[in-house]
């Protein structure tokens, strides 16, 4: 998990399953990154509630009044931010995943393939010289 910075969590306890646990305990600060993953939308709260035994309501009451696990999660949730782990965990996991070197070729294909339509769209979207100008103009009289 590592360290949580600026917490300094002094004997502090949540109960998990009807067990007390210090937050700063290896459960306890797994705790912390869940809730703060709930604070960033990565988890809802059905999932934390049914994960750590709790019951909907008695997880927003928690949040809500727990000023400890309150400062804990802040600090938990601008680590996440800082290290870049919180972009990471909120790219989407539908997209398809492809080997690189599949990747690498698929997309020199695509940019093959543009660099000839440009081309061509270049040539025909050039402006036709207007009839006038075509017109060579004569001397005399």
């Amino acid at each position: 998990m590592g360290d949580i910075i600026g917490f300094d969590p002094s004997d502090e306890v949540v109960t998990l399953r009807d067990i007390p646990v210090p937050l700063a305990s290896d459960v306890g600060r797994a705790f912390i990154s869940d809730a703060a993953r709930n604070a960033e939308g990565l988890l809802n709260d059905g999932q934390i509630s049914g994960k750590y035994g709790f019951s909907i309501k008695a997880w927003r009451q928690l949040v809500k009044t727990h000023k400890a696990l309150i400062q804990a999660v802040r600090s938990e949730h601008e680590r996440r931010v800082r290290s870049g782990l919180a972009a990471q965990e909120s790219q989407p996991s539908c997209l398809p995943k492809r080997h690189k070197s599949s990747a690498r070729s698929y997309a020199t294909k695509m940019h093959r393939r543009d660099i000839g339509s440009r081309q061509h769209a270049n040539c025909e979207r050039r402006p036709a010289t207007a009839p006038s100008a075509r017109l060579v103009p004569t001397t005399g009289s």
